[in-house]
């Protein structure tokens, strides 16, 4: 008889520990977490677009990052705390999608949102055969000027003046040795092109870049300025600027130093830059949607 009662008290003390524990209930997190900031982002080629934005402040747990390019295929991917750049892949080629990045609690309560519109584009770092893109200067006896985007190809086409119809960029180092201008092509002295020829327009420029996938935007890329921007021959890191062609297109043309930190390479009379090229072959879409989409 002392078993059984020793065995039932020892129940009832059990019973009453675990009902004491399922009093203890944790607290809702009610407080929604504070927003991202500097939502940007860049094509990385036709199909991937690369986000980057700063963390927020306070206490938050992870990200939703929704997209879609109509109100139908709306996706969403999600990412857990210290990511500050996402790669979001799988994109249809030239459309323009709507990224919105969500910052959440605990209890996957929502912050505010931050939007922005953008779209993949091609990318160019060689031509197809492996060989790289360049453009050379005057004197030589090669092109000075280049096609960003022909459509028999499917590629960057090298250009002589007897071609400038065609050309979207060129050099002219201007007997200079100490620097180079690259740029709009009625910009360049020295050639003569018909009046026929596209027009270019080139607009803001980044230096100290040692990739394409550095230059992140904001908002819609905006060329306005027929110009030629010049360089200084030397200099450990590129350039980068941005491109509209005459057609409506959109590009991003990154001028490459070889390892000596040299922007003109080669041997005088045949010297050269070497590029690589972000080209946005859909006509006015500037990578990015609707004018004066700013995600920050």
């Amino acid at each position: 008889m002392f078993k059984y009662k020793s065995l039932l008290a020892a129940a009832t003390l059990v019973a009453l520990i675990m009902v004491g524990c399922n009093e203890n209930t944790t607290t809702p997190n009610t407080t929604p977490p504070n927003p991202i900031s500097g939502l940007m982002a860049t094509s990385i080629n036709e199909s991937t677009v690369r986000l980057k934005w700063t963390a927020p402040t306070g206490s938050y747990s992870s990200y939703i990052i929704r997209y879609n390019s109509t109100a139908s295929d709306s996706m969403k991917v999600t990412a857990p705390s210290g990511t500050e750049m996402l790669d979001i892949s799988s994109l249809t080629s030239g459309t323009v999608y709507t990224f919105t990045v969500t910052s959440l609690n605990s209890d996957n309560l929502e912050s505010t949102t931050k939007s922005m519109k953008w779209a993949g584009a091609m990318r160019f770092a060689t031509y197809k055969s492996g060989l790289p893109i360049r453009l050379y200067e005057n004197s030589s006896s090669k092109g000075s000027g280049l096609q960003l985007y022909d459509d028999v190809t499917g590629e960057p086409k090298n250009l002589k003046v007897d071609a400038g119809d065609f050309w979207d960029i060129g050099i002219d180092n201007k007997g200079l040795t100490d620097s180079l201008y690259s740029g709009s092509p009625t910009q360049l002295t020295g050639i003569n092109f018909t009046t026929s020829r596209k027009a270019t327009f080139i607009g803001k420029d980044y230096s100290g870049i040692d990739s394409l996938n550095q230059v992140f935007e904001s908002s819609d890329l905006v060329a306005t300025t027929d110009d030629a921007i010049r360089y200084p021959n030397l200099s450990p890191k590129g350039f980068v600027f941005v491109v509209r062609t005459g057609d409506g297109n959109f590009a991003k043309v990154f001028i490459k130093p070889n390892a000596n930190g040299e922007i003109l390479q080669g041997t005088p009379g045949d010297r050269y830059v070497e590029v690589e090229i972000s080209y946005q072959k859909i006509k006015a879409v500037p990578h990015a949607g609707s004018k004066n989409t700013v995600g920050n």
